[in-house]
């Protein structure tokens, strides 16, 4: 787990779904590649998803044919990418990033994940359960903070690839559950009702988010 302080998670999505994780601990986790097809301007899709290796390409790079110049490349890079057989869950943190004198900063682009949220307060217990469950069922089980590189200035292996994502991505905050699954497809798992230690927010009601953080729990 990362060193960052985590007091809370925010999962993003349509009612009905987080509706399923609040009362029935479901747990649906995408295939890595999933990620790399999505065309959605960003929002969720992302095609540096599963890259192993950047490799800069010098400015103004001479290409050469027979040894006579055919053009120049002026910038751009080289990756090396694989198909990866994981499966994530993702989640937005709230950890000493996004916290400020007690208050909580979200990015707006994070509700164009969907029209309601779960704000789990009791993150151990949370871990603790998808552990119980998750840890027992698949080879790997990982749970940790996404860190961040800028893709022009990054070069080098991207290790571990699920929790690495480009900087334009920062404002995700993003804590994943990742599980080794053995094939391509995505996991539906369930780890039982978290109502004990957590709560659904309506979107339209994060203005006063801060009056659920500071509650007592």
């Amino acid at each position: 787990m990362s060193d960052k302080v985590l007091s809370g998670l925010i999962k993003f999505g349509k009612r009905k779904y987080m509706d399923r994780l609040l009362k029935d601990g479901e747990l649906h986790l995408k295939n890595l590649q999933y990620y790399k097809k999505i065309e959605d301007d960003g929002i969720r899709g992302d095609n540096y998803e599963g890259v192993l290796t950047i490799r800069q390409i010098p400015k103004n790079y001479i290409l050469k044919y027979g040894g006579k110049k055919v053009g120049t490349i002026t910038s751009g890079q080289f990756k090396e990418e694989a198909q990866f057989m994981v499966s994530i869950y993702c989640m937005f943190g709230i950890d000493n990033e996004t916290v400020e004198n007690n208050q909580l900063y979200i990015d707006r682009r994070n509700f164009e994940f969907g029209d309601t949220c779960v704000f789990i307060h009791n993150v151990r217990e949370f871990a603790k359960r998808c552990k119980r469950v998750l840890g027992e069922r698949y080879v790997k089980y990982e749970f940790d903070k996404v860190r961040y590189y800028n893709q022009h200035i990054f070069e080098g292996e991207i290790n571990p690839a699920p929790f690495r994502k480009r900087d334009i991505y920062k404002y995700q905050n993003e804590y994943r559950i990742a599980i080794a699954t053995g094939h391509l497809n995505d996991v539906t798992e369930y780890i039982g009702c978290i109502e004990d230690i957590a709560k659904m927010i309506p979107i339209a009601k994060l203005g006063n988010f801060k009056e659920f953080f500071n509650e007592p729990h």
